[in-house]
């Protein structure tokens, strides 16, 4: 049977001439060191304690378990064999075949020591040293991440070394007279080597390289240096060095605060283009800051030197960038947002010259719900406006206020009636516009309706059903689009079953939808035991007089819009499809998007089919079709292929298309990829670009993305 006996420094007991069953009166008890054994035994001329069978010693937060445990109490030792296994507070666990160590398990010497640290990083040696409680020193030792079995028993890398020195207290590991091996074949060699151990999350350091080559910068490297500054904040340097493009660095800042935080990134590269400035790069700056518990100040600054530096060197596919300072309060009953926007243009200049671009300065939206209910409704206050500023066109401005009520029944037959209305004022004015006049114009906009809902549900033997027919009918004042208000918010509009309901369709406040009108349409989904569904949407705007407001592109002229329409499939977790459609009554498609999703058997696929009709008045001359394709395959638990292809079906060109190849193990990560972009610019040619990124386990703070897949199968790790 077990027992426990409390184990001394120093034990002071009578003589015993032989070696008899241990009497625990005769131990004191008041000692912290613990030890559980199927066998305890006693020597007292020896002063030796001898424990056989499932032994584990005690102290503190510190655990020996071994075959057999003897403490000489006239050495002050413990020395274990068979199966030991040591845990100190860390997390680092010791297995050897002898230990011997000080009764507080501290320091000591460890033979045929096999370290595993963090549960990822192991460590084997001849002999271990446990020093001043802190260090763990390895003689003739091999490290690494990687595991081994029957079948893998080289690891992919590992580090040899004539001494290894675990450090507990700055959680560093050492190497003295390094050798690293790559499948069992040494690649380099230093005389001295460190790096954080596992259990460290930020560590200043190199990060994993990355490999490019680009037909615009020819071949590049990306070393990332990563610098701890604080518990709040830390930087990375990476320096990115090409081919033809010389050195450009890239820089990043990060800074927590306890109600906030700020993050920089950018980059600087010499000019040697005479028609630029000296120096070309890009800045990004993200910020967030709670200055009262409901007030926060916010900041999204995006820059470049030039329209094609981000391409040209693969930073960006973006044509537009958008920068906003700003502070807003969110609160239980309404809010209020208050913002300055920059917009900086990289695209051709025949699509969009710089000067026609505006700036908003200010911005700014509010909302307030009155807290108490008003003729059995809800009742809120809405104001909202901008001034805008170009170079060389024009300037405009807008205030809106607005008051909407609304209220909500449900009769004892099922029906969920609705009624609202709004009330709004705009004042514009506008300078530097030949088509707006120059000066101020005012609008009022009135608006009252009712909507009824009946939705109903039915239980069959596998699956439910859910049916609910909507319709509305809206009432709005006309006469507010005329050619004296300017159109800054609502250019682009999308019609589709998102907004099919609602009060306009228009995105911004600058236009909205006048006359008699009803929004009718119907819902209708199956949700099966399996989870599998299905669920529809069809419906249709109705009005008395046709609105000239809208262009043909949208779907919504006339006195009937197109039918609107939203299907998806859900198969999970392996399929699903989504398709919204836009037609007339001859069944002449204005937009149709589909989106496909598959995922099994270690396949992964998405796509996405966009054809949209022509619409010059929003700014397409032409009809546009893309078809998106981006794929996976898992080919064996370690590799896995991917890739992506983008066409324009109208022009029967592809845009872009690429693919990856990546091996994952353990303790290495490697990721082969290769991309081309087939579009041309004024700015940046087509080119081809490639990439090689490897990311070694334990090696580089910042850069862990789990415990991936081990070489070695269950069978052959037990």
């Amino acid at each position: 049977m077990a027992l426990t006996a409390v184990l001394a420094s120093a034990v002071a007991v009578p003589t015993v001439a032989q070696q008899r069953p241990l009497d625990l009166t005769e131990i004191p008890r008041d000692l912290p060191v613990a030890l559980i054994a199927d066998d305890v035994r006693y020597e007292a001329e020896s002063e030796r304690l001898i424990a056989r069978g499932n032994v584990e010693v005690f102290y503190g937060e510190r655990t020996l378990t071994a075959d057999e445990i003897v403490y000489d109490a006239q050495a002050g030792t413990i020395t274990a064999t068979g199966d030991l296994i040591l845990r100190n507070p860390d997390g680092t666990t010791v297995y050897a075949d002898i230990a011997t160590l000080d009764p507080e398990l501290r320091n000591g010497l460890v033979q045929g020591a096999r370290t595993l640290i963090s549960s990822q990083f192991r460590v084997a040696s001849v002999e271990a040293r446990r020093v001043e409680s802190r260090y763990n020193t390895l003689y003739r030792a091999v490290a690494s991440a990687c595991e081994v079995c029957e079948e893998h028993p080289t690891p992919i890398w590992q580090i040899r070394a004539e001494r290894v020195i675990h450090d507990e207290q700055t959680r560093q590991i050492h190497y003295e007279n390094a050798y690293f091996d790559v499948f069992g074949v040494t690649v380099a060699w230093l005389p001295y080597f460190r790096h954080p151990d596992p259990s460290v999350e930020r560590a200043t350091g190199f990060l994993s390289p990355r490999l490019l080559s680009s037909e615009i910068f020819g071949y590049g490297t990306k070393i990332p240096y990563f610098v701890v500054i604080d518990d709040q904040s830390d930087a990375t340097i990476t320096p990115f060095i090409t081919t033809n493009q010389g050195l450009i660095m890239e820089g990043e800042y990060r800074r927590r605060f306890a109600r906030g935080y700020l993050d920089f990134y950018g980059s600087i590269t010499p000019d040697d283009d005479e028609f630029l400035d000296v120096f070309r790069g890009h800045l990004d700056v993200f910020g967030s800051y709670f200055l009262t518990d409901t007030i926060q100040a916010y900041a999204d600054i995006n820059a470049a030197s030039d329209d094609s530096y981000l391409r040209e060197f693969d930073f960006s596919e973006t044509d537009r960038l958008t920068s906003v300072l700003g502070v807003a309060s969110f609160r239980p009953n309404g809010f209020w947002e208050l913002n300055g926007v920059r917009f900086q243009s990289l695209r051709d200049a025949p699509d969009e010259l710089p000067g026609l671009v505006p700036n908003a300065l200010p911005e700014f939206e509010m909302r307030q719900i009155v807290p108490q209910t008003v003729a059995g409704g809800t009742l809120a206050f809405d104001a909202s406006g901008y001034a805008l500023f170009r170079n060389n066109s024009t300037n405009s401005f807008r205030f809106s206020a607005e008051a909407d009520w609304e209220r909500d029944w449900i009769t004892p037959r099922g029906l969920v009636l609705r009624s609202f209305g709004e009330f709004g004022v705009d004042l514009f004015g506008s300078e530097g516009d030949d088509v707006v006049p120059d000066g101020t114009s005012t609008r009022f906009r009135p608006l009252i309706g009712g909507e009824v809902r009946y939705p109903t549900a039915l239980r069959t033997a596998n699956a439910m059903h859910y049916l609910e027919p909507i319709a509305q009918l809206i009432f709005a004042g006309s006469g507010g689009n005329g050619p004296g208000i300017p159109n800054e918010d609502s250019l682009l509009v999308e019609f589709d079953e998102t907004n099919l309901f609602d009060i306009s369709r228009f995105p911004g406040e600058d236009r909205f939808e006048p006359g008699f009108r009803s929004n009718v349409g119907v819902r209708y989904e199956r949700v099966a035991d399996n989870g599998t569904s299905i669920s529809f949407l069809v419906g249709n705007v109705f009005r008395v007089d046709a609105d000239p407001v809208f262009t043909e592109g949208t779907g919504l002229t006339g006195t009937t819009s197109d039918v609107v329409t939203a299907l998806t499939l859900s198969f999970p977790p392996y399929f699903k499809l989504t398709n919204r459609a836009l037609f007339d009554e001859t069944f002449n498609f204005s937009r149709n998007e589909a989106i496909f999703s598959l995922d099994y058997a270690g396949a992964t696929l998405n796509s996405s089919l966009v054809l949209l009709e022509e619409d010059t008045a929003q700014g397409a001359p032409e009809d546009r079709a893309e078809l998106l394709l981006q794929g996976g395959y898992e080919l064996t638990p370690n590799w896995a292929i991917s890739g992506f292809f983008r066409q324009d079906l109208v022009e029967g060109s592809v845009v872009r298309a690429g693919g990856a190849l990546s091996y994952t193990t353990d303790c290495v990560g490697i990721d082969v990829s290769v991309s081309r972009r087939f579009t041309t610019s004024l700015n940046v040619a087509p080119s081809t670009s490639a990439g090689l990124n490897i990311r070694v386990a334990e090696f580089s703070t910042g850069d862990r993305r789990g415990r991936p897949r081990s070489r070695c199968s269950k069978l052959a790790r037990n």
